[in-house]
């Protein structure tokens, strides 16, 4: 994203809610919680961690995961930025869901996204290198030998303390591996026969900046549609026949170049929509970021989505059963939208979400995440496994606090009811009212605040609609606790 331009933020504050006044209502609940911290012993049934590459140094974040043809995860990990310039080594990897098994190997860069096609070749970005030349590696297999593709991006647009991409990247309908620059105005795409890159500029938007490309996905009608955080819009490409590249631009319910939000990830569901996560990187904590949803049109409409306790979705993807997953950076936890209901959970896990989302053979989705939310930590993926059974997230016994190290009061804790069908409506009470109370989330039933009102313990009893009652163990502390209500993600483009 741009960060030169954010000094504009205060500036147009007043031009902002005119036009966002604009917008359809969206139902909100503009709460804050905290993250209730799972006790070791209970983690949730549902939940299965994996660390991946090494565990060290130059694993402790996910940088890319992406299906490969061949059915396998294929990963990128890289150290935590902690300072300028950023680190420019990592490791690249593949993790079989099956037998749960991986194997990585380390490269002299900072990798970004990573995808395997059908040939057997994995394609890798160079998030930041020591060259600075935009470079995307193909190599014969991990730990295989590299090609290095240069690719003719223009000049950044702005500085950033990285020097390469970070985008995504997807197969247009000319069969070729697309993906976006990030920091350039320019989307490209890789010809496997010849390993070389071609370069389509994006048009800048009547009134607007360069566009910022984010993320890419190909939608249904054959067009390449990307997210463009500079101008607040979506930019519609065409990935074939003799306009190939010719692209046009759709401004966002946000409001077009505004200064505030900017979109990231973008998909389409089974029900044939684009949804797109427009972030309001402006906003303290990400407050008033927007699920947005489109059907791929010449003439694109963009509508909001209601969303739960103040999430905000980053990445996503879509199963084959019209339910949409997507990572929820305030929270660190799995947002669970059903299309065809419009129902939507936002369920805490017991390693916080940190990145993308895959689905595997099974249809079970899987997160990128991080073992802990401060360092040292470990990179990880998290399969969350939802069953007709439904399990309370991020577990059975939670930690809450009252007051953070400086004896402020603490908001309440967010639990996550998550299952494959609606056993709701629910009810939630407290076997000690002095310690805590809790209330399902109005507008979100699948989701419950919990209210730490004094150090003690207190048994929470769920009950869904056909009797069946899940109790939820909570230990109150009072002071000294610090609890991450949520961290900014650094790593957001």
């Amino acid at each position: 994203m741009n960060r030169a331009r954010f000094a504009f933020v205060t500036l147009s504050a007043a031009v902002l809610a005119a036009c966002a006044s604009q917008a359809p209502p969206v139902p909100r609940v503009a709460q804050q919680y905290q993250i209730a911290q799972p006790v070791a012993f209970a983690k949730n049934p549902d939940t299965q961690v994996y660390t991946l590459g090494d565990g060290g140094p130059n694993a402790q974040n996910v940088n890319g995961l992406q299906v490969g043809a061949d059915g396998a995860f294929y990963f990128t990990v890289a150290a935590t930025p902690t300072a300028t310039p950023w680190p420019t080594a990592g490791e690249i990897g593949r993790f079989n869901p099956v037998a749960r098994t991986q194997t990585f190997a380390a490269v002299p860069y900072m990798p970004g996204a990573i995808d395997e096609t059908a040939s057997g070749a994995v394609f890798v970005q160079e998030f930041n290198n020591t060259s600075g030349t935009p470079t995307v590696d193909r190599y014969s297999g991990i730990g295989g030998t590299d090609k290095q593709i240069t690719v003719a991006f223009g000049p950044p647009d702005f500085q950033a303390p990285w020097n390469g991409m970070s985008s995504n990247f997807v197969v247009g309908a000319d069969g070729l591996l697309w993906f976006a620059s990030s920091l350039s105005p320019d989307l490209a795409e890789i010809h496997q026969s010849t390993n070389t890159a071609t370069v389509f500029p994006l048009k800048t938007p009547s009134g607007g900046f360069p566009p910022n490309p984010q993320f890419v996905v190909l939608g249904t009608d054959h067009y390449i549609y990307t997210t463009d955080a500079t101008n607040n819009g979506v930019i519609r490409v065409a990935s074939t026949g003799s306009s190939k590249g010719a692209n046009t631009f759709t401004a966002l319910p946000g409001g077009f170049d505004n200064f505030v939000y900017s979109p990231q990830g973008i998909t389409e569901g089974s029900d044939g929509r684009l949804y797109v996560s427009e972030l309001a990187a402006g906003a303290q904590n990400y407050s008033g970021s927007q699920l947005d949803s489109a059907v791929p049109a010449k003439s694109l409409s963009f509508t909001s989505v209601g969303l739960p306790a103040g999430a905000v979705p980053y990445l996503f993807a879509p199963d084959a059963n019209g339910v949409v997953y997507f990572s929820d950076y305030r929270y660190y936890g799995l947002g669970v939208y059903n299309t065809s209901t419009g129902s939507m959970v936002d369920l805490p896990l017991p390693a916080p979400i940190d990145g993308g989302i895959v689905i595997d053979s099974k249809g079970v989705p899987w997160s990128a995440c991080i073992s802990a939310l401060v360092l040292p930590r470990q990179a990880c993926v998290e399969r969350v496994a939802l069953t007709s059974t439904w399990e309370v997230f991020p577990a059975a016994t939670l930690t809450l606090y009252t007051q953070d190290e400086y004896g402020n009061p603490l908001p309440p804790g967010l639990l996550g009811i998550g299952e494959t069908g609606n056993s709701g409506p629910f009810t939630v009470s407290s076997s000690n009212t002095h310690v805590c109370t809790a209330q399902v989330v109005s507008g979100f039933d699948h989701n419950i605040a919990v209210n730490p009102l004094k150090a003690g313990t207190c048994t929470l009893s769920i009950t869904d609609a056909h009797a069946r009652t899940v109790k939820t163990y909570v230990t109150v502390v009072s002071g000294k606790g610090i609890p991450q209500m949520h961290v900014r993600p650094g790593r957001l483009r």
